[in-house]
């Protein structure tokens, strides 16, 4: 069976996927920082207090983005997309960190237990 987007049987297509994490993680993301700006313009343009508005708008988004972004990964997986090339096609448009960077170790993507998350979780060596 083959579904829009190109998997043989069945599943969730990478390119499904990642449309579906644009929508999840990036449109929130963009929007919370458009609207720390337009507020940060609107209440506070003649105020240095406006770099404050500006920063806690992409802290927010950062949070955002972190929470999102896991919660993706794994409802992309659970759906059937192949965790390889979804993790290549994410790396491509910039919606994950690029596996080894300082983020991803770091645990920007997906936190300090799931350091590699083409991994099922039982084979993931314990910390």
């Amino acid at each position: 069976m083959t579904v829009p987007g190109g998997t043989r049987g069945g599943g969730l297509s990478v390119q499904e996927a990642i449309r579906a994490g644009q929508r999840m993680v990036n449109l929130p993301v963009a929007l919370i920082m458009l609207a720390g700006g337009v507020c940060g313009y609107i209440f506070l343009r003649h105020s240095l207090w406006i770099f404050a508005v500006l920063f806690g708008g992409i802290a927010l988004a950062w949070m955002w983005w972190a929470f999102a972004v896991r919660r993706w990964w794994r409802w992309a997986i659970e759906h059937g997309a192949d965790p390889n090339e979804l993790q290549d096609e994410a790396e491509d448009v910039k919606l994950i960190w690029p596996r080894g960077s300082f983020l991803y170790r770091r645990g920007g993507v997906f936190g300090r237990h799931d350091h590699d998350p083409v991994l099922p979780r039982r084979e993931r060596p314990s910390n």
